[in-house]
C-alpha cells in the first residue's frame, strides 16, 4: 500500500503538498483506467477470487503486459489488490465495478470516460471564459442531440443513468414517507423505476409517468408485466410545454439540474398550475453545501457546466429562491444514504 493511502490512521506522515498535487494531476489517468476495467469486466471476472494477469488478458482479449501495467497502477491507487505472481483480486473499492452488485458504479465509470464527455472536458477553458457548454463548442450541437446520432454513446449514457438511478431510487424510497399521497406525477421519470418502486411500497398510491414519446414507449414495455404497472398511467409530452393534470403531488428526479433558472421556472410554473395550495412538490437532486470533503456535488456542477446548456447544481438558498419564484415554499430537505436529497416544497399562494 502506498504511503499516501497509509497516512490515514497508520502512523505514516501525509505526503508533502507538492506530491499530493501530483497525485491529483494524474487523476485523469486513474479515471480512464477504471473505466477501461469496467468496460472489460475485470471486476466481474474476479468475482470468485484472484486470477493471474495471463488469465485476465486471455478472457478480455488484451495484451498481457499492457494489461498488467494498467492493473498494477490501479492497485497502487487502491483499486484492486495485487498478489505475488502478477495475480489480482477485488477489494472493497473494485467490488463496486462489478455489474451485479447493489450500488455498482461500473456503468457510471464507462459514461464518465466516454469519448463525448472526455473530449468536451478538454475544453473546460471555453466554459470558464464564456459560461457556455464546452460540449456544444466541440461537437457543434448540444449533448442530447449529439447522443441521438451516436447510438453507442447513447447506450453508455442510458446504462449509466439507469445504474445511478437504481442507487438513488432505493435511497429516496427509504428516506421519504410517500404515504398520504394519492396520485404522484413523475415528470421526466424515464422508464418509471422510481415511480414503480414507490408504488410497490405504497399499495394505495397511483402514479402518472410523464416523459418524451420514445421514452414512454420503452417504459410501457417494461411496466406491462408488473403488478404496479397497472396503477401507473403513461403520458407522453414535453414538460417545458406543460405537465399532466390529476396528481396531488409531483416529483422531479435529476431534472432541475439540467436547466438554467429560466427553464426551471417555466417547468415549475407548469407544475404549480396543476397543484392545489399545500400540495407537495418533491425535487430529488444533489445539493451544494459547505461541508468539508463534500466535493462530489461541486464536481458534478462542473459536469453540468461543461455538458449541459445552463445546467447546474444548486445550494439550498438557490433552490428556495427558485421555488419561491414559481409559487412554492421550501418546506424541508431530507437527506438520503446517497449523494441526493429530497427537497420538499409546498404549493403556496393561488394558482
Amino acid at each position: 500500500m502506498s504511503e499516501s493511502k497509509s497516512a490515514g490512521g497508520r502512523g505514516v506522515l501525509p505526503l508533502p503538498a507538492q506530491q499530493r498535487l501530483n497525485q491529483m494531476l494524474i487523476g485523469q489517468f486513474l479515471a480512464r483506467s477504471i473505466a477501461l476495467a469496467a468496460d472489460l469486466g475485470i471486476a466481474d471476472l474476479l468475482r470468485d477470487g484472484s486470477l493471474s494477469i495471463n488469465e485476465l488478458a486471455e478472457r478480455t482479449g488484451s495484451h498481457p503486459d499492457a494489461l498488467y501495467r494498467v492493473m498494477r497502477a490501479m492497485a497502487a491507487a487502491d483499486v484492486f489488490d495485487e498478489q505475488p505472481g502478477r495475480r489480482f483480486s477485488n477489494n472493497d473499492v473494485s467490488t463496486y465495478l462489478r455489474h451485479d452488485v447493489d450500488g455498482s458504479l461500473a456503468t457510471m465509470a464507462s459514461w464518465l470516460s466516454d469519448i463525448s464527455g472526455w473530449t468536451a472536458w478538454g475544453r473546460l477553458d471555453h466554459s470558464v471564459r464564456t459560461g457556455k457548454p464546452a460540449f456544444d463548442e466541440v461537437f457543434g450541437v448540444d449533448c442530447f442531440a449529439w447522443l441521438e446520432g451516436h447510438p453507442r454513446s447513447l447506450r453508455v449514457f442510458q446504462d449509466a443513468m439507469s445504474g445511478y438511478s437504481a442507487v438513488t431510487t432505493r435511497a429516496v424510497i427509504e428516506a421519504y414517507d410517500f404515504s398520504g399521497i394519492g396520485t404522484l406525477l413523475d415528470v421526466g421519470g424515464g422508464h418509471g423505476a422510481l415511480l414503480a418502486g414507490i408504488a410497490a411500497r405504497h399499495a394505495g398510491l397511483s402514479g402518472i409517468l410523464f416523459d418524451r414519446t420514445e421514452v414512454i414507449a420503452e417504459a410501457r414495455a417494461q411496466l406491462a408485466s408488473s403488478e404496479v404497472g397497472r396503477r401507473i398511467q403513461l403520458v407522453a409530452g414535453n414538460f417545458l410545454e406543460g405537465v399532466p393534470v390529476g396528481a396531488d403531488a409531483i416529483i422531479l428526479k435529476h431534472i432541475v439540474h439540467d436547466w438554467d433558472d429560466e427553464h426551471c421556472a417555466l417547468l415549475l410554473g407548469h407544475c404549480r398550475k396543476n397543484l392545489s395550495r399545500g400540495n407537495k412538490l418533491l425535487i430529488v437532486e444533489s445539493i451544494l453545501a459547505d461541508r468539508e470533503g463534500d466535493a462530489f456535488p461541486k464536481f458534478l456542477d462542473l459536469e453540468m457546466l461543461v455538458m449541459m446548456p445552463g445546467g447546474r447544481e444548486r445550494t439550498g438558498d438557490e433552490f428556495a429562491a427558485l421555488l419561491a419564484r414559481s409559487g412554492f415554499e421550501l418546506n424541508r430537505v431530507i437527506p438520503t444514504r446517497s449523494p441526493v436529497v429530497v427537497i420538499e416544497a409546498l404549493a403556496s399562494g393561488t394558482r
